[in-house]
């Protein structure tokens, strides 16, 4: 049964892998509405049934386990939740789909100040009145995980609230990395080797 779950979880990094990289290179390379909606899409609501799914998925592995850490249960319940937050429910309730920016931690986004400059979220004109609340909420959510982060360490970003690598990475983790190497002296050097190339090409899209 534990290799039958570790077996779909595998399938499904290549899902997600394969579509991430066909869709974020159209993307790339053909700038149409079209292609534009489906990369919207794939950001939004694809990754977040994965997440949901290798999450479930991995919750179910771990239970399995003799000792099974509550950081890491409350991670795979809590990520989920994030996405379906961050990029599924407020996007559709302000018509912003790429509102998710707003919350990545500081410095990764200069959203307050291309708000402040010309009143525009990448294309799309925003009213006063969300210009200041996304403000607002971008200012609320920095200060949570500064807090955070203080006193708890950066695993509450990284394994709780991120909604970009780190969800992945956390969802995916029993049974990365997929390369491994039987040798121990060049496990360190090896191992990480293929998803390492994987998240530097997800950062350059």
């Amino acid at each position: 049964m534990k290799e039958k779950l570790k077996k779909k979880m595998i399938y499904l990094v290549y899902l997600f892998m394969g579509v991430g990289l066909v869709v974020g290179t159209l993307n790339n390379l053909y700038k149409t509405e079209l292609i534009h909606r489906v990369y919207v899409l794939y950001e939004n609501v694809f990754r977040t049934v994965i997440a949901i799914t290798a999450s479930s998925i991995s919750l179910k592995l771990i239970r399995r386990k003799p000792s099974r850490p509550n950081m890491r249960t409350n991670s795979l319940l809590i990520l989920p939740t994030s996405m379906i937050l961050f990029l599924v429910i407020l996007p559709a309730l302000t018509g912003i789909p790429e509102l998710y920016i707003a919350f990545m931690p500081f410095p990764w986004t200069t959203m307050p100040l291309q708000l402040l400059k010309d009143g525009y979220f990448f294309s799309t004109a925003m009213e006063p009145y969300l210009i200041n609340g996304l403000i607002a909420a971008y200012v609320i959510y920095q200060a949570v995980i500064l807090l955070s982060t203080v006193l708890y360490g950066r695993r509450v970003q990284c394994s709780m609230l991120c909604i970009f690598s780190g969800a992945h990475a956390e969802t995916f983790s029993e049974v990365l990395p997929l390369v491994k190497s039987h040798k121990r002296r060049n496990r360190k050097v090896v191992s990480p080797i293929f998803w390492k190339a994987f998240i530097f090409y997800w950062h350059c899209l």
